[in-house]
């Protein structure tokens, strides 16, 4: 899709283009999406999930501004797009572990504050 919209990345001007539509338009919205499904898989319905997102969002994105914009350059830049797909998969194996990560820290921080909440009345 962005290749259509900005072309091949021939220089490094037009590669950047592209890593910044995607990083504004895609990144955003995968990260949403990703904590809302965990949410509903979870259990928590799409209110756990936005709440998940709300309390990972600050660290996602700024993992997220520092690891896609280097992946994508390298991406644009120098592979063939006939194994752009692939490089993108093995970028993606990390960015879901660290997303995993994210998830995990929510729900420990989320189970935790109730327990919290019930040592203040009990002392």
């Amino acid at each position: 899709m962005i290749e259509r919209v900005v072309g091949p990345a021939r220089c490094p001007r037009a590669a950047a283009k592209k890593v910044a539509l995607g990083h504004v338009f895609l990144f955003p919205s995968y990260a949403f999406l990703f904590n809302v499904w965990m949410g509903a898989l979870e259990g928590k319905g799409a209110e756990g999930g936005v709440r998940k997102f709300m309390d990972t969002w600050a660290e996602v994105c700024v993992a997220g501004s520092v690891f896609w914009p280097a992946a994508n350059m390298v991406n644009f830049m120098y592979c063939p797009p006939k194994h752009r797909v692939l490089f993108l998969n093995g970028g993606g194996l990390f960015w879901n572990a660290f997303l995993s990560y994210q998830n995990a820290k929510s729900n420990a921080k989320r189970s935790r504050l109730p327990l919290e909440g019930v040592k203040k009345h009990l002392a």
